[in-house]
């Protein structure tokens, strides 16, 4: 029995992956040309499979395991289509991204950030080297995965909303015709922490009347470093949060009608708004991106 599309290899072969790898690498085309250890592009490392969406921490929020073989991402198949699809495939930048969606600042090691390295980094922080599982077989990667440094490491985790949602609009553009839209509330819960179990609810009276000193610790320190904090409307709302950044209140709410490029809508409500959401910073590019890797035929995983 084969799996379904979701989790079907993109690369022609086991050893394609570590080939792919050793070549694109090499030439500096994903991002990774200042050392070993600087984090790939995450977009164009996906296209080029030299790595595979579930094969890292992608879906550790929801399995608690890393390295998952194509069975297992069989088994989440749905989770793959919203994390891969909808967003780290969407991500054409190279910065540390959250080790479990939606960690709050007390969660430890969850509340880190990781990315993709060149397997000749020896500076995991407990990361690993990433091996591609079948059933029957397993091949390595010729990449690792890393556990980010704070301050050394670039991530998303400083940007303000208004960055994140100029970045998250140009990524989202030009997406091809039948493929689902960039999940804006994913992109904010991997680039921010969230204040977690307190619900929105819990801390909007001394948010509005401006008595900080009431607000959690953690909510405190958060926005005192620089970086934004997800706050849930309520449980179960699709997603639906607000997002505070320094003095500024920021609005996700799930409108794919308004918002079809994101699915969520990210509006400012007050604190200092920005007249118009910022023009991302393009990345400086490290080479040519490389074309996709060929479609498997019928008979491969």
């Amino acid at each position: 029995m084969k799996p379904p599309r979701c989790c079907r290899s993109r690369t022609p072969s086991r050893t394609a992956g570590p080939v792919a790898a050793a070549l694109l690498l090499g030439r500096g085309a994903l991002g990774a040309s200042s050392g070993p250890c600087e984090c790939l592009n995450w977009r164009r490392s996906y296209e080029a499979g030299v790595i595979k969406c579930g094969e890292g921490l992608e879906l550790y929020f929801a399995s608690n395991r890393t390295n998952l073989s194509k069975w297992e991402l069989w088994d989440v198949s749905s989770l793959f289509h919203e994390t891969c699809y909808s967003l780290y495939q969407r991500i054409d930048h190279s910065g540390c991204l959250n080790i479990r969606r939606g960690a709050s600042p007390d969660a430890g090691w969850d509340a880190g950030l990781w990315c993709y390295v060149r397997g000749e980094c020896r500076s995991l922080g407990g990361g690993h080297a990433v091996v591609s599982r079948g059933l029957l077989w397993s091949a390595p990667r010729g990449v690792s995965w890393k556990v980010c440094r704070p301050g050394e490491d670039a991530s998303l985790r400083g940007l303000g909303p208004a960055a994140l949602l100029a970045r998250a609009r140009a990524w989202a553009a030009g997406v091809a015709p039948g493929q689902p839209p960039l999940d804006l509330s994913g992109l904010a819960r991997q680039a921010w922490l969230s204040l977690r179990p307190q619900l929105w609810w819990h801390v909007e009276g001394a948010w509005l009347a401006g008595n900080h000193t009431a607000l959690p610790p953690a909510l405190r320190a958060t926005l005192a470093s620089g970086e934004g904090m997800v706050l849930d409307v309520a449980e179960h709302r699709r997603g639906d949060a607000v997002v505070l950044f320094g003095a500024q209140t920021w609005q996700l709410r799930h409108d794919p009608g308004a918002c079809p490029d994101t699915t969520f809508c990210l509006s400012c409500l007050g604190g200092g708004c920005p007249e118009e959401p910022l023009r991302p910073e393009p990345e400086a590019p490290a080479g040519a991106r490389p074309p996709p890797p060929p479609t498997p035929g019928a008979g491969e995983l």
